[in-house]
């Protein structure tokens, strides 16, 4: 096996697991018309979100699609990547004291017709930024008023498709890496939507992926004890996940029309507030996974996704 044939962001979710954190990521079809609801799991050892979402098509037999790949098409010099900034320290922050009842740590799921979904992006480019800067602008909102004491500013790690600017030999393969990005409560979308494309002008998503890949040189062992070491230090709020835009044909897996796909990523206790985007031939999906460690309970964390969904839908959010 050469290097690029090995799995080294896939080590970092084994070093997890060795530390008792589950590394599954969350799919599933919500077809109240047909099948009904069917959850699926992934492992992210093995597998990023679009790698697992092409996983379930093939195993499916659904046509797959153009998969996205990146807008860069080969790595960029080294000494523009090692310039990059490197990540925020993570940070206390001021989380409620929740105790919902067990089981804590559930997937919790939201869809939008196709006209809801259509309003959505329209409302992105009304406030001058992308779909991802709004659906993390008002994720950030709605955590800060339910799963936090007082709104606070954190850092979420906004993950960063390389799929066609690194060459592997799967396209299912962990090809995923990110940069921290930090969010005001007072922040605006246009604000948010400046800074991250700064970060990808900064190649700060090369500087994580090198650094991601240090298992090359330290083996499991050595990633087990950074691993641990990043686990016991202040955390972020979350990881934003957002899986972008599919034209499926689903009824060739026997669900209808109407049928939502949806996918959460498996956070962590320092990355608590786990989360994903999909659309899907015109629907848009989030889903939301608050971390065991808080203790929040299925309530609360349905609260805090209500929140999300209405302040996109609302006009003076």
């Amino acid at each position: 096996m050469t290097a690029a044939d090995k799995d080294y962001i896939g080590m970092w979710y084994r070093a997890r697991r060795r530390c008792g954190i589950d590394d599954a990521i969350h799919f599933a079809v919500i077809d109240p018309e047909g099948a009904g609801e069917r959850r699926y799991s992934i492992p992210h050892r093995h597998h990023d979100g679009i790698g697992g979402l092409l996983v379930l098509l093939r195993q499916w037999g659904v046509p797959l699609p153009p998969v996205p790949h990146s807008r860069q098409s080969s790595p960029p010099p080294w000494w523009q990547w090692l310039r990059a900034p490197g990540a925020p320290p993570g940070q206390p922050l001021p989380w409620r004291r929740l105790r919902g009842p067990e089981p804590h740590g559930q997937v919790e799921t939201t869809c939008f017709d196709p006209e809801a979904t259509a309003a959505i992006m329209a409302r992105a480019k009304q406030e001058h930024g992308s779909l991802n800067s709004l659906l993390l602008h008002r994720l950030h909102r709605a955590v800060g008023e339910t799963l936090l004491e007082t709104p606070s500013t954190g850092s979420w790690l906004y993950p960063v498709n390389m799929r066609g600017a690194v060459s592997r030999p799967r396209d299912d393969m962990n090809l995923s890496s990110g940069f921290y990005v930090p969010v005001a409560p007072e922040q605006s979308v246009a604000v948010l939507y400046a800074a991250l494309r700064e970060g990808l002008r900064q190649q700060q998503h090369w500087r994580f992926w090198h650094l991601a890949h240090v298992g090359r040189w330290v083996g499991e062992r050595g990633v087990d004890w950074l691993c641990r070491r990043m686990l016991e230090g202040p955390g972020h709020l979350g990881s934003f996940s957002n899986l972008g835009v599919w034209r499926l044909d689903l009824g060739a897996a026997g669900f209808s029309d109407s049928a939502c796909l949806a996918v959460c990523g498996p956070g962590s206790p320092n990355h608590p507030v786990a989360n994903g985007a999909i659309i899907v031939n015109g629907r848009l999906t989030l889903s939301l996974r608050v971390d065991a460690s808080l203790t929040a309970g299925r309530l609360a964390t349905r609260k805090c996704l209500n929140l999300w969904r209405h302040f996109l839908l609302e006009e003076d959010a």
